[in-house]
């Protein structure tokens, strides 16, 4: 039960800080900090939960603790992986949209 707690908290707390973080204006740079760091933290735990689910090519019976299991590590991976990739959009959005802070103080002269 313990790896079912970890995994839903894993999943829940990345996906709290991908709100918090998106929910943020663009100027923060806090929030941009926080979202280049959640990045490769998230891809990497969910690469990692990826790689322990079981090949799910027997039938799914909720009865079954291993399947049980393997259905929770798929639900937290797909949990971080969303969380990851709209951390990934912020950034593009930074990226393409944001005019450089020397520009801009360039032009505010």
């Amino acid at each position: 039960m313990s790896q079912l707690l970890f995994l839903g908290s894993a999943g829940l707390i990345g996906i709290v800080l991908t709100m918090v973080v998106a929910a943020a204006p663009a100027s923060s740079r806090a929030a941009n900090a926080v979202t280049a760091v959640l990045v490769p933290g998230l891809a990497y735990v969910a690469w990692r939960l990826g790689e322990c689910i079981a090949p799910l090519a027997a039938t799914i019976d909720p009865r079954d603790p291993v399947e049980a299991f393997d259905l929770w590590l798929v639900g937290a991976t797909s949990l971080l992986t969303v969380a990851a990739l709209s951390c990934v959009v912020r950034l593009l959005i930074l990226a393409l949209w944001c005019e450089p802070a020397a520009q801009s103080a360039r032009l505010a002269r």
